[in-house]
């Protein structure tokens, strides 16, 4: 989002990955930050972006949904880029 947002020179990236991390915090699955994904994605206001969980993507594209076993993660601290 920082490096391809439309308006990324207008956004306060500290406060908004700050806040993202926030609302994530705790997440156990992927479902678990579909929230935090969706209001990040709106606080850059740029009326472009946009978050659909993978079930309305889905209905709205017509393709199926990617399976994503073996996909790992991992934990980033908080202020890390």
């Amino acid at each position: 989002m920082e490096k391809n947002s439309l308006l990324r020179h207008q956004v306060d990236w500290p406060g908004l990955r700050s806040k993202a991390f926030s609302q994530a915090c705790g997440a156990l699955k992927p479902t678990d930050t579909y929230g935090a994904i969706n209001s990040a994605l709106h606080s850059l206001s740029d009326g472009h972006s946009t978050f659909w969980e993978p079930e309305k993507a889905q209905d709205n594209l017509g393709s199926p949904e990617i399976s994503l076993d073996g996909l790992q993660g991992r934990s980033l601290k908080m202020g890390s880029a």
